[in-house]
């Protein structure tokens, strides 16, 4: 696990959506998160997707706010899909 901070770029409702073979589908919304430590990951720029919507008040819809969590770097790559349970521990901080 590695421990990081960023902060939340961008909300993003309906981002992705599944169809499903049913006809139905699924739809989730996004927050994009830049990193700002630790430094070799720095400024890179994750989408964290939400299998709900996420309430007005919270802070992954506040851009600027800051956030801490911890997460396997093996999963910072193009194929894979992040959802909010992929990041550990997350906080927000002042």
């Amino acid at each position: 696990m590695t421990d990081m901070e960023a902060e939340v770029v961008e909300y993003s409702p309906n981002a992705m959506q599944d169809d499903f073979a049913s006809g139905g589908f699924a739809s989730y919304d996004a927050t994009a998160l830049r990193i700002l430590s630790p430094g070799r990951l720095k400024d890179r720029t994750i989408s964290v997707f939400h299998h709900e919507p996420m309430p007005e008040n919270s802070f992954w819809r506040r851009t600027g706010a800051r956030v801490r969590f911890s997460m396997e770097e093996a999963d910072l790559v193009p194929s894979i899909t992040l959802f909010t349970g992929g990041l550990w521990n997350i906080r927000e901080i002042s």
